[in-house]
């Protein structure tokens, strides 16, 4: 049992390291956004700390449906047929073609809201605008997560950290343009990120295109050589397996949002302090939620190939590492917290905020590493349904209730304002985390027999 916890912790890492760099480089361009915003200015910082965190949870939704493609893809490829792989591709492109115009009608409807926070309306424009750059660039994203999950589910996700990359570098200096009016370019201020974020998630599908195209490894089955008509009976199967997974990261992802929308009604500077916590936390959400994805890989491949007994091993080795990478992050949150604040700001007490708040963020990460590597589990095992209903229970049924009771009343203790909040979500993950690992448990238990 050691060696073969040896031999798949190696082949999860193979998998999930350039998916690792290819998550943080993503979430980094919300990280560039909200760092480059906060040396612009406080309202700049807030109208994209809002924008931002309104637009992670949705952008993460929609991940999560594509992931489903993935695990197909891995699946077909386990089991040697490149004719499925083709058809689960062409149909991934239709449903990134779905979840686009769906990132657009969020975008231009955010305004919808922003007209409940109790900000300023100079932050508030700055954010609905912010938002119109976004939806330029959402079919983009769309295409993009299909083309990506194609490569992964074929476990060869280094093109994919490759492209992710550029994308940030190119983010950098976008941002700088877009925000100052250099070049002739207008003077945007914040909402110059979201222009930039658009254009560079453009620039990213047109290196997936080229290297799809150009490299052999895909020339059996890709979905750029021919364009299949679409399967409505598969793209149905696809959607109703990935939507639940999508939910089930949204869940979690959108109960900061609802936090974040609760919290601006205690001031701009808790607010701000608020989202760097959250900034933070989303940047090393990012390590697990790659584990989780090698382990739907892996399991999803091992399945394929009717080894069920090391589909299961995988799972649970998944799990360890995640485990294991939480207590290096969480170490690493309670060392550096003030470090890591002031990276984000020179205003003080929106520093000492945001050093309180990531210390709340180091104590979850243990339960977020558990919940998000045991999902990635069962979606190998294409049981998705149980796991967004345990997630909507444990965020929504007891994190956020326990959060509000914590923050706003004096019915369980002194109101403890935005610290509340967060011990209310780390309640909710807690939750969250027995309830999938026991279900991953169970599961790989009975396709045992």
């Amino acid at each position: 049992m050691p060696d073969t916890l040896k031999t798949e912790a190696s082949k999860n890492l193979s998998i999930a390291a350039p998916i690792m760099v290819s998550q943080l480089a993503q979430v980094g361009l919300n990280v560039v956004d909200v760092l480059m915003a906060g040396n612009l200015s406080e309202q700049g910082l807030a109208a994209v700390s809002v924008g931002a965190g309104l637009w992670f949870p949705v952008l993460l939704f929609l991940t999560g449906i594509m992931i489903i493609t993935s695990a197909m893809i891995a699946n077909a490829h386990g089991a040697r047929s490149p004719e499925r792989i083709q058809k689960v591709a062409s149909q991934a492109i239709y449903l990134g073609l779905l979840c686009g115009g769906a990132g657009i009608a969020f975008a231009l409807s955010a305004n919808f809201l922003t007209q409940f926070l109790t900000l300023p309306d100079n932050v508030i424009d700055t954010t609905n605008h912010y938002f119109i750059g976004l939806a330029f660039g959402a079919p983009a994203i769309g295409l993009s997560l299909a083309l990506r999950n194609y490569c992964e589910g074929l476990s060869n996700p280094r093109p994919v950290t490759l492209i992710t990359v550029v994308g940030l570098i190119a983010n950098i200096p976008l941002n700088y343009i877009l925000m100052h009016g250099l070049f002739g370019a207008p003077k945007l201020g914040g909402a110059g990120c979201g222009w930039a974020t658009g254009i560079v998630s453009w620039l990213m599908l047109l290196l997936f295109v080229l290297h799809i195209r150009s490299h052999s490894l895909y020339q059996q089955h890709s979905p750029l050589k021919k364009i299949l008509p679409v399967d409505f009976h598969l793209l149905k199967n696809m959607f109703k397996q990935g939507l639940p997974i999508g939910l089930a990261i949204f869940f979690e992802c959108s109960l900061f949002s609802v936090v974040t929308l609760m919290i601006s009604n205690h001031g701009t500077t808790i607010l701000s302090g608020h989202e760097i916590a959250h900034n933070v936390a989303a940047v090393v959400f990012m390590i697990p939620l790659s584990i989780g994805m090698a382990t739907t890989v892996r399991t999803g491949f091992l399945l394929g190939e009717g080894k069920q007994v090391l589909a299961r091993q995988a799972g649970f080795c998944g799990i360890l590492l995640a485990l294991f990478c939480a207590l290096v992050s969480s170490g690493s949150m309670i060392l550096f917290n003030n470090a890591i604040a002031d990276l984000y700001t020179n205003n003080a007490e929106v520093a000492a905020t945001a050093s309180l708040l990531i210390c709340y963020a180091a104590v979850f990460q243990f339960s977020d590493a558990t919940q998000v590597s045991s999902a990635g589990a069962l979606r190998g095992y294409n049981d998705t349904r149980a796991a967004m209903m345990i997630t909507f229970f444990a965020y929504w049924v007891v994190g956020l209730p326990v959060g509000y009771l914590l923050a706003e009343t004096d019915l369980l203790s002194t109101p403890m304002g935005a610290p509340g909040y967060w011990t209310g979500t780390i309640s909710g993950l807690t939750m969250a985390a027995v309830l999938l690992l026991s279900r991953f448990a169970i599961i790989s238990k009975k396709r045992l027999t």
